[in-house]
């Protein structure tokens, strides 16, 4: 079966729609979102109508989580706080309902999905350093661990032999070594920080 993970479409529609086209153009069979489907961009409503007819599982962000309600935006840059205010008033309470019944994480018998971190889902950390990816999966059984949150694309990846390595993901399909788990972050689609502009 083939997957397609998505994160951090950040109200961005014109970007969910490049990235909706190219996952349609794969012959993908399932979309998992692992969060944050508002804040920062100008289409908070229609991007979630989109997802929501076409995602078939969804994580909680944490932007999102405002929405819901569950977190308050206080470690929010300015400008983020601003913006999750505003995409508030935008969301009705159909919106407001459905993000307080998604899931911070997602799992399967091959993989787990969250927005951050899965050791402390709702605390919404980052995993970018070595010290971030060995708590991971301490606190986790699944080889296969898919994340958002950093909005810049990278694999962690845990050898058979305890070695560790991070990797910015290439467009070559990743191999993955026998016995290794990885954490894999699937970057952005609506707001990119790895220096390229595009979804």
């Amino acid at each position: 079966m083939r997957i397609a993970f998505v994160s951090d479409l950040h109200a961005n529609l014109q970007a969910w729609n490049a990235v909706y086209a190219d996952i349609q153009a794969q012959k993908v069979e399932k979309i998992i979102c692992l969060g944050d489907v508002v804040g920062y961009g100008p289409s908070p409503a229609e991007v979630l109508r989109k997802a929501y007819a076409t995602v078939d599982h969804f994580v909680l962000g944490n932007h999102d989580a405002v929405i819901a309600g569950t977190m308050k935006p206080t470690g929010f840059n300015p400008y983020a706080r601003k913006i999750i205010h505003w995409a508030k008033s935008q969301l009705d309470d159909k919106a407001k309902s459905f993000f307080k019944q998604v899931p911070l994480a997602v799992k399967t018998d091959r993989f787990r999905c969250c927005h951050s971190t899965p050791h402390n889902p709702s605390a919404f950390g980052y995993v970018m350093k070595k010290s971030d990816a060995l708590k991971a999966w301490r606190a986790v059984s699944e080889r296969l661990i898919f994340i958002g949150h950093t909005h810049v694309p990278r694999l962690h990846e845990l050898g058979a032999d305890t070695t560790y390595h991070r990797y910015q993901p290439a467009v070559a399909p990743i191999r993955i070594k026998p016995g290794a788990r990885c954490i894999v972050n699937v970057g952005s689609v609506g707001v990119s920080r790895d220096g390229d502009f595009r979804a």
